[in-house]
This record gives C-alpha cells, sequence and structure tokens, in this order.
C-alpha cells in the first residue's frame, strides 16, 4: 500500500511538472510591450554615456479583444544608437541576454564623441516577436541654462529697426558655474519656413544683459524670433520666443483701468497700453479710447468714443441702484484693442427703499445692484462663483447619493455659490445687496433662507454683514454646523438695530469653502422689512434655542467680555443683563 502511494505522488509529481514546463514554453501571440522609464545620463569624466529602461511585464494590447499576455521570458534586448533628428543612421550597439521580465536594463556607451546630441532606441524581442522602439535623446556635454527677459521690440512704427534684449543664464543646467564657451543664438523665421541665426552673443556672462539692434529690410511685417544659450556646436539650451511687428499696429490693452462713484456720475481713469499688438509701436499720441457699459444682465451699450486723454466722467441714468462694470479699449487706425480693460464693478441710481425683495424669481436679479466679491487670486484662472439657478444637484456624501434642490419658494430661482476640488481653504466668494434706505426706521428685520446640510455631509460656512453708509462691515450671524443633520431649507431671521440715522445699509453674504466634501451654497428669499415699534422682541429667532447676545447698539457679539449693559435673546424671551 505504501509503495503504491509512493508511485502515484511520482507520477503525480512528474506529471505536474512537465504541465509546468508545458506553460512556461508556450510561445506569446502579441507583440511584445515597449520598454519604460527610458533615461540616459553623460559623464564627462570619462566621456560615457550610461543608458537604463525598465524592461515590460506584458505584450501589447490587443484593441478586437481588449486582451494581452504576461510575459514569462525576455529573449534580448538590443540598443542602438543614432544622431538625434537622423533617422537613417542607425548604429547596433549591444545585444543583453538575461534581461528579467519587468527588471532594469543598463548599458554604459563608451563610442560617442562629445559635444553630439545622440537618440538610443531599445527593442525587447520575444518569441521572434519585437516590441516598438523606446527611445531617449542626451547631449554629450554641460547644457547651459535658461536664458530670460528675451524681448524683440521697435522703437518707433516709423523705422524698420528692431531692439533685441536678452539676459544670460546665471548658471549651466546641472547647477554648476556657467561655462566659458556658452554663448546666446537669435534667430529669424517662422514654423513654416524653418529659422535660421542672424546673430550670436559669444563666450556671454552669468545673468548679464546683451542686446542687438536687427535692421529690417521691408516695413508692415510681423516678425518671429526664437533665442537659446548653446553650449559648443550641439548644447542647445531652453528656447525662447519673441514676436515683434515692423509698421504701425493696434494698440493693446490700456491699464489700471479704475471706475469710482461720485455722487451721480462715475469718474474713470486709466493709464495707456504699454505696448501695441506683437510687441510694435502702436502710436499712442494719435489713440482714442472707447468706453462700454456692461450691466448686470450683460447688456452692453457704448458710453462714449473717440476719447482723448486718460479720464472720463460718465452719468449713467437709472431709476433704482443697478450695479455696472465699464469696459475700455484703446483705437487707431489699425484697430483696437484684442481684449478689452475692465473695471471694478460700481453702484449707480437711488438706493432702494423698504420692504426690500429678492427671490432670484426666474434665475434673474430682480433688483440690478447685486455685486460679487472674491478671495482668488491665481493671475492664470478665476472661476465666477455665484451664479443664479433654477434648480442645483447637490452631492450629498453621507448617503452617497445626489440631493435634487429646487428654489425654496418654487418660483424658477436662487443664488448658488459653486466651489470646486481645487478650491483653496477659506476661499471666500461674497454675493453684496444693493443700498436699502431705511427711510428713519427704527430697526430693520432681515430674513433669508439657505439650503442646510450637517457637519458630515459640508464644511462650508455662511456668514453675514452688515454695512452702515459704506463703512465698516458689521458681523451679524455665522452659520453653525450640526451633526448627521437631514439636508433642507432654513430659514434666519436677523434684527439689525438702530437703523434711523443711516442713509443706506448694505448685506453681504459670505461663502467659505472649508476642507471636506465639496458642495454649493445655495441661498433663496432675501427680505429687509421694518421691524413695529416692540423692536427685538418680535424678532423670531435665528435657531431655535440658540442664546443671542447684543450691545445696546444693536451689534450681536459672540459673549460679553466687559462690563456693561446686553440685550440676551432666546426663543420668545428677550432682556436686558448687566454685567459688572
Amino acid at each position: 500500500m505504501k509503495k503504491t502511494l509512493r508511485l502515484m505522488a511520482v507520477i503525480l509529481t512528474a506529471l505536474w511538472g512537465v504541465a509546468a514546463t508545458a506553460t512556461a514554453q508556450k510561445k506569446i501571440t502579441l507583440n511584445p510591450d515597449r520598454t519604460s522609464n527610458e533615461n540616459a545620463v553623460y559623464n564627462v569624466a570619462d566621456n560615457s554615456v550610461t543608458v537604463t529602461a525598465t524592461a515590460p511585464k506584458y505584450t501589447i494590447m490587443d484593441w478586437d479583444t481588449y486582451l494581452y499576455e504576461e510575459l514569462t521570458h525576455i529573449d534580448k534586448v538590443t540598443i542602438s544608437r543614432r544622431p538625434a533628428g537622423n533617422f537613417n543612421d542607425v548604429t547596433l550597439i549591444a545585444t543583453l541576454d538575461n534581461i528579467e521580465v519587468g527588471g532594469e536594463i543598463k548599458y554604459v556607451d563608451k563610442s560617442i564623441e562629445a559635444d553630439h546630441n545622440y537618440e538610443y532606441l531599445f527593442t525587447v524581442e520575444v518569441d521572434g516577436l519585437s516590441s516598438t522602439n523606446g527611445f531617449v535623446t542626451v547631449y554629450t556635454g554641460l547644457l547651459p541654462g535658461k536664458i530670460t527677459n528675451f524681448t524683440a521690440s521697435v522703437a518707433s512704427y516709423k523705422v524698420s529697426i528692431v531692439d533685441i534684449s536678452v539676459t544670460a543664464p546665471t548658471e549651466m543646467k546641472d547647477g554648476s558655474a556657467l561655462a566659458n564657451n556658452v554663448c546666446i543664438d537669435v534667430l529669424k523665421g517662422s514654423a513654416w519656413e524653418g529659422y535660421e541665426v542672424i546673430h550670436t552673443f559669444e563666450n556671454v556672462k552669468a545673468g548679464e544683459t546683451y542686446t542687438w539692434r536687427h535692421e529690417v529690410n521691408e516695413m508692415d511685417q510681423t516678425i518671429e524670433y526664437r533665442a537659446y544659450a548653446r553650449s559648443g556646436k550641439n548644447g542647445k539650451g531652453i528656447t525662447e520666443y519673441a514676436t515683434t511687428h515692423v509698421g504701425l499696429v493696434a494698440p493693446e490693452t490700456p491699464q489700471n483701468f479704475k471706475a469710482v462713484r461720485q455722487g451721480d456720475n462715475v469718474v474713470l481713469t486709466w493709464e495707456k497700453p504699454l505696448t501695441g499688438r506683437y510687441n510694435g509701436d502702436y502710436d499712442a499720441e494719435n489713440t482714442t479710447y472707447k468706453l462700454t457699459r456692461v450691466y448686470l444682465d450683460k447688456t452692453e451699450v457704448i458710453a462714449a468714443t473717440n476719447i482723448s486723454g486718460y479720464t472720463y466722467t460718465d452719468s449713467p441714468e437709472a431709476d433704482e441702484e443697478e450695479s455696472i462694470t465699464y469696459k475700455l479699449v484703446a483705437v487707431n487706425s489699425e484697430g483696437e484693442s484684442a481684449t478689452p480693460a475692465v473695471s471694478n464693478q460700481v453702484a449707480i441710481g437711488k438706493a432702494l427703499e423698504l420692504p426690500f425683495e429678492e427671490s432670484f424669481f426666474g434665475s434673474k436679479f430682480t433688483h440690478k445692484g447685486w455685486t460679487t466679491e472674491t478671495s482668488q487670486n491665481d493671475p492664470y484662472y478665476t472661476y465666477k462663483a455665484w451664479n443664479l439657478y433654477s434648480s442645483s444637484t447637490v452631492y450629498y456624501l453621507p448617503e452617497d447619493k445626489s440631493l435634487a434642490v429646487m428654489p425654496q419658494d418654487n418660483d424658477g430661482g436662487m443664488a448658488c455659490c459653486l466651489f470646486y476640488g481645487h478650491s483653496e481653504d477659506g476661499q471666500t466668494e461674497s454675493l453684496v445687496s444693493p443700498h436699502v434706505n431705511p427711510a428713519g426706521a427704527d430697526n430693520v428685520e432681515l430674513k433669508f433662507n439657505y439650503w442646510e446640510m450637517g457637519s458630515n455631509a459640508t464644511k462650508n460656512e455662511i456668514k453675514v454683514w452688515v454695512s452702515r453708509d459704506d463703512q465698516a462691515w458689521e458681523l451679524l450671524w455665522t452659520s453653525t454646523l450640526k451633526e448627521e443633520f437631514e439636508p433642507q431649507w432654513s430659514e434666519v431671521t436677523l434684527p439689525i438695530f438702530n437703523t434711523k440715522a443711516n442713509n443706506n445699509i448694505r448685506i453681504k453674504i459670505d461663502a467659505i469653502r472649508h476642507e471636506g466634501p465639496v458642495t454649493d451654497v445655495l441661498i433663496d428669499n432675501i427680505t429687509m422689512t421694518e421691524l413695529d415699534a416692540t423692536g427685538i422682541n418680535t424678532v423670531k429667532p435665528a435657531i431655535v434655542g440658540e442664546t443671542e447676545y447684543y450691545t445696546l447698539s444693536g451689534v450681536r457679539i459672540n459673549k460679553p467680555a466687559t462690563r456693561g449693559t446686553y440685550i440676551v435673546k432666546n426663543g420668545d424671551s428677550v432682556k436686558k443683563i448687566m454685567v459688572k
């Protein structure tokens, strides 16, 4: 019995070995994938190049079936070399065996010449099938660093002379001191016709600025220039570009454009464009300006044309306060600024009166004096956060679902502040109301609705402020987050005390992004009305059960911190307390 068992074990072991061998020897039917992570490093000490790459683990994918095969072995890897850009002069320099699947490929090439650009090609061969080439380029020398401040400009549209200016690198690309043989080439041409070297600054010094005048034969043409630092004959650094126009061109954008309200007028100031299109000369003395009003609904009205000088006083008409911005372009015989200058927002017209209502009916502003502010300061990208929508989809993280939110009063419109994953912690987007005249009202009641979510769904914060007669903002209310709160519209009621002496007040709603789930801030149905004679006793609590503290002047505070008399409100209870 024991002998029989031993015999069966031997037979099974033998069969398993045969099966394993058969599996290992099974040939692939698809070409092996190419190498990855190709790299080449030049060693100046022994004038050699070390090339490395990572061998593949799989074949390429069959895009008809979306299948690929796992590699069990690699027969060989060949490494070839050719002058960079020369596809015909290819030299086989190495054949490497015993390369592991997914392993490192490494070879040191000592058969090179200094001051050359080479391209190395890696080819993987398995079972008679070959990969496409992995490749890497290298310069056999030390490359210079990047040039800076490369410009091409004309002194006057009347002359055909281009002033070229460029600053030499401060060091080589590897961080070493700038070599003595580094020069700077200036080229002229186009992407279609190619570029040719028209001037070379020889043996440049680190950080020094070099200038040269290019005398052009023909007027009224746009010229493209390139420049780079060069080591030896072939070691070209990073290329920089400059464009200019010989002859008269249209002006670029006016600078420092500002709008300031003065009474019923708006005073606008600006500075002339820095240059003309393509960095040419636009003849500033014979340039005029065109001014356009842009209203909140994006309607544009030309306010003035043929303005000479750098200031203008506009007198727009408005039945009630509305917010506008201005666009300004410079104009000459060749055209106008491709990109207009845009001013800050200003409010024009008379302040509104109580009662004030804004429901964003039909996804439009009922009152046109609303403005927005943002803390975004990216010079390349900013977006308009506050917008009006008829509905909004809010992602609700705790339940991993999306909630379709409709306006609180079902009138087809609400204000929505959008945040994104890239929004920084603390990003603040402000929605600012028009001026409202209290008209002698002792106190004003502010109401609004916001879409409230629990702390497990959002970390966003809302702050509400009031400004009296355009003075400093006073904090009225800060939102608080509840745990596991069912999302819903919630109403906030806030008193604004002692408004009788104010000519106008404004409300600002801040939506503040905090780290955590990315959700929108939704606001709807904002009202301001006069409180009746009973004053604070008629005000509904902002949040039932929350204790609110106010100074006698009506400013809400966290808690009394000094001696004095304060108003304390909790639910329907309102009383005065004296802190000794």
